[in-house]
């Protein structure tokens, strides 16, 4: 006896599609970029910040390193290089001096260049903004506030910038009372000899040797 012919189910009636077809009608694989597969932590914009910022420090610091003249540029540290910077802004704005002049008067003052008036009591020292500061406080007391005026001084005598306050205040003291002088008088006095205001001896015709520091030269 033949056996019993089986219905046929409608799925099993039902066309099934190709392989090729399968593989045709599938979505694409999601393709990620070998970079973020391997940083998908890193952000695009932070690394293009990040460049930026390097770049533009790069021209700064270049002109840090320029704006400082030899050989203070390469024998003082990062915070006598930053003292000298502003001491030079300070120079600018109290005496209208360009940086080549502001550097000018810097290495004179602190015993980088020349020992004639120094004679070795500042030797390649690192300004001081506070000292700076003093000085051309005490010449501006004087009557000689001028940026133009407070420029001449500091360019013919840049060592002033360096003088100790009580040097200074004995000079004045003492052009007050053995030559009377004051006023006008005393600030014209200083604008044309300056050097008196660093004066330390007095050697009376018998040269002592420190004529660059001495009151037979007024």
């Amino acid at each position: 006896m033949a056996p019993a012919a089986v219905a046929a189910s409608p799925c099993a009636t039902r066309r099934q599609p190709s392989a090729a077809a399968a593989v045709a009608a599938a979505p694409p694989p999601c393709r990620v970029p070998p970079t973020a597969a391997r940083f998908p932590q890193r952000c695009p914009y932070r690394r293009q910040q990040r460049s930026s910022t390097v770049a533009a420090s790069a021209p700064e610091a270049a002109t840090t390193a320029v704006s400082l003249p030899e050989p203070a540029a390469a024998e003082l540290d990062a915070e006598g290089r930053r003292a000298w910077g502003a001491c030079a802004e300070l120079l600018a704005a109290r005496c209208g001096l360009d940086r080549e002049a502001a550097n000018a008067a810097l290495l004179k003052a602190f015993g980088w260049k020349g020992q004639g008036f120094w004679r070795q009591e500042r030797v390649k020292q690192a300004p001081e903004l506070q000292q700076v500061a003093t000085a051309l406080d005490f010449v501006a007391g004087l009557g000689i506030s001028e940026p133009a005026d407070g420029g001449k001084l500091v360019t013919t005598f840049p060592e002033v910038l360096g003088l100790k306050l009580e040097v200074m205040e004995g000079n004045v003291q003492l052009l007050k009372e053995k030559w009377s002088m004051k006023g006008k008088v005393l600030a014209n006095s200083i604008k044309r000899k300056p050097r008196a205001l660093g004066n330390i001896i007095d050697c009376e015709g018998t040269c002592a040797g420190l004529c660059t520091r001495c009151w037979a030269q007024f």
